[in-house]
């Protein structure tokens, strides 16, 4: 049996659980990225890539502008020097 004390404590330890969790729960909403949103910006940058590429513009791109392009689309860089190998991962996989 909890006395009034002992209840209220109980219950102000649940509501600020509950609030941080319903907190965490916002957080997560934002962050999440569905599988069609992904799919929407890969069909997007092939797309302008290819445009890019029938219309000349990569010919005489600088490095440092590459390289921005790169990073837009690649998050993550796996290299095996020892089977001779590479995988970009990202939007493009």
């Amino acid at each position: 049996m909890f006395d009034e004390v002992e209840y209220g404590a109980k219950r102000r330890e649940l509501k600020t659980a509950t609030e941080k969790i319903k907190l965490e729960l916002k957080t997560l909403r934002v962050q999440l990225t569905t599988s069609a949103d992904i799919n929407l910006q890969k069909q997007i940058i092939l797309k302008v890539a290819a445009q890019a590429k029938a219309s000349g513009l990569l010919k005489d791109l600088p490095f440092d502008v590459q390289q921005q392009i790169i990073k837009m689309v690649v998050d993550r860089t796996i290299v095996n020097p020892t089977e001779d190998w590479f995988k970009l991962e990202g939007v493009i996989n």
